[in-house]
């Protein structure tokens, strides 16, 4: 009785998180999320990549969380991203060619990226990406068995399951919250 009390809480602090916290967004949206299913230790000592990281405040906020893990970024302001977490190694690069080398990574979580995708139709945006290439570079720097956790607002609202189905086929989803916000996929 007392997990399911853990649980409630945890969804609650999850439904009320602040997006631009990135302290309680490490806690409430990446480290609970895999305690509840049983999967922290991929991110205790692994290699964690943080998929547009900005100016690399989530990335820091996951160092305090997991010291002995590694990390690494990908942002377009790479002196930004090193001056809030130095040492972590920040890369430049696109989303479609991810500059990592293959089955590198136990961890990659990305935050408010999809904004950014050609199937969003949001047109807010002069660089973009197409879901599909993202998932097919993400599939290839991922472990075997490694996780993506796409960290979103309206995740299922933008997309059609035509634009999920690389995803869909090579990751099987382990955990889905907030429909829409965090899934939890897990390289086949």
């Amino acid at each position: 009785m007392e997990k399911d009390n853990e649980k409630k809480s945890y969804l609650d602090d999850w439904e009320n998180m602040d997006w631009n916290n990135a302290e309680g967004f490490a806690e409430a949206g990446i480290k609970h999320h895999l305690e509840n299913i049983g999967l922290e230790h991929l991110a205790e000592r692994g290699a964690i990549l943080d998929i547009g990281c900005g100016d690399g405040k989530l990335l820091a906020e996951l160092a305090k969380i997991y010291p002995n893990a590694r990390f690494f970024g990908l942002s377009s302001d790479v002196e930004a991203a090193k001056r809030n977490n130095p040492e972590a190694e920040i890369r430049n690069g696109q989303f479609s060619s991810l500059p990592f080398d293959n089955a590198s990574m136990d961890l990659a979580i990305s935050s408010r990226i999809f904004d950014y995708a050609e199937e969003a139709k949001i047109g807010l945006y002069f660089q973009t990406f197409k879901i599909r290439e993202l998932a097919s570079e993400i599939y290839r720097v991922l472990i075997p068995g490694g996780l993506y956790m796409p960290l979103e607002l309206m995740i299922d609202d933008y997309f059609s399951q035509e634009d999920w189905s690389f995803f869909n086929e090579h990751f099987k989803c382990l955990s889905s919250i907030s429909p829409g916000q965090v899934k939890i996929l897990q390289k086949c």
